[in-house]
């Protein structure tokens, strides 16, 4: 099947999962990506000066989503059994 033909397909179920089970979410591309935005968003919450009162929730790690097979971002903890 010529590129183009490809192109022109119906997405499959998988490409769906994709559009829907990550909404909302950031994508990363690899783990370096990933961790370096944590760097960031941690710099900004500290050059801030955001106050303690407020409920914010700052990423501690980066995850693979099984669905779009990228990164995400979560101020969860990692769970260890």
């Amino acid at each position: 099947m010529s590129a183009n033909a490809l192109r022109l397909q119906k997405p499959s179920r998988d490409q769906k999962k994709y559009a829907f089970g990550c909404t909302g979410k950031s994508r990363f591309r690899s783990l370096e990506h990933a961790k370096k935005a944590i760097e960031r968003i941690r710099y900004i919450a500290v050059s801030e000066k955001v106050d303690p009162n407020q409920v914010i929730r700052i990423p501690i790690r980066a995850y693979q989503c099984s669905n779009c097979k990228g990164f995400h971002l979560t101020s969860r903890p990692e769970i260890t059994v």
